[in-house]
């Protein structure tokens, strides 16, 4: 039988450059993929792919079967199932290298071909050839629609991530940009950081550590309960540290932006973005460096919509429930536009009273 597949597929060149351009050659492709793949001509993952092409009803039931692992919390006892390697095997195209993220819908990878960039990748397979994942979609058509206004807002501490291409293989959904890196820290921000560190209650002089240790991401939630909160979040792959009000004015401050100016743009983002008819929903503001810049950078936008025809009848209800969001400082909710709500209620009521 080996004999026959071999002589068969001599030419194994041809059907490399076939499977290269997508085309099914039939009998055999298991054999030709797994030849590929023994002679390390093709990686697992290309492999993988390749399968996933020439047989994804086998594949699904595959991923159906074995794509969950049982897992037991070790404080509760309590079984849960979560997703297992496959998915993220299944999930990696060509240029996907290394994991370095994963969220509710898809994974990031690094670029193979450019170490300066990452894929976004969809978890779930489409069975449609040309659509993506309601969310996965959605992503990138918010961050069109708020990448030809954004410009015009000229923000000083904000910048909007770079998406360069979006594309559909095997069945999944990709995206690709910038990829957001830990700070930088020069020497002479480094030793400011330290002395700033002895100013701070013991309670609170982690939070320097976090900073100096130029490992994670930051992401700002000014709006956090917690205003000196520096603490881990994200998922089982995620690596960032979510960090309240106090710690965003100090790194801010250490790093020579101006956490006043932050504020500011935060609002007339908010105001810029309503005139666009779009409601900034759970997008999030990532503190890191691109190309060795730090800076704030505003990513995801899978839960950004376009406003309603009741919300844009209430338009400052609507500005209320987007500024009633971690990501934005609570002055903005509960202060000068809670007033002016209530002012305007106080006003109904005089009116009311005077007509009586």
């Amino acid at each position: 039988m080996y004999q026959y597949i071999t002589m068969t597929f001599s030419n194994i060149d041809a059907k490399y450059q076939a499977l290269l351009r997508g085309e099914k050659i039939g009998f055999g492709a298991t054999a030709v993929i797994h030849d590929l793949f023994t002679s390390q001509r093709i990686t697992e993952e290309q492999k993988d792919a390749f399968l996933e092409r020439h047989f994804p009803d086998k594949a699904r039931r595959i991923r159906e079967n074995q794509d969950t692992i049982l897992v037991t919390d070790p404080e509760t006892g309590k079984q849960f199932t979560k997703k297992g390697l496959n998915s993220i095997k299944a999930t990696k195209c060509f240029d996907c290298g290394e994991l370095l993220n994963g969220g509710t819908y898809g994974y990031i990878f690094r670029s193979l071909s450019d170490r300066t960039k990452i894929i976004k990748g969809s978890s779930e397979g489409h069975a449609q050839a040309f659509s993506c994942p309601p969310d996965f979609e959605r992503e990138h058509q918010m961050y069109t629609q708020i990448a030809a206004y954004f410009p015009s807002l000229k923000l000083q501490t904000i910048s909007l991530i770079n998406i360069y291409e979006n594309w559909i293989e095997n069945r999944r959904c990709y995206l690709k940009m910038d990829e957001i890196r830990p700070i930088v820290l020069s020497k002479r921000q480094m030793n400011k950081a330290i002395k700033k560190q002895k100013t701070l209650s013991e309670k609170n002089a982690h939070i320097i550590d976090k900073l100096l240790e130029k490992k994670c991401l930051f992401m700002l939630l000014p709006g956090d309960e917690d205003p000196f909160r520096a603490e881990e979040g994200g998922g089982e792959t995620s690596k960032w540290i979510e960090i309240g009000k106090s710690t965003i004015d100090i790194y801010l401050t250490l790093l020579g932006i101006n956490p006043k100016q932050y504020y500011n743009d935060l609002k007339t983002l908010v105001d810029g973005s309503m005139k666009k008819n779009i409601k900034l929903t759970d997008v999030e503001f990532i503190l890191g460096s691109i190309n060795g810049r730090n800076h704030v950078f505003m990513i995801d936008f899978d839960k950004v919509k376009e406003m309603t025809t009741a919300e844009k009848k209430k338009m400052l209800e609507t500005k209320m429930s987007i500024l009633d969001q971690p990501m934005f400082p609570k002055k903005f909710s509960g202060g000068r536009f809670k007033t002016r709500k209530q002012r305007i209620n106080r006003n109904k009521n005089r009116s009311a009273k005077i007509n009586t």
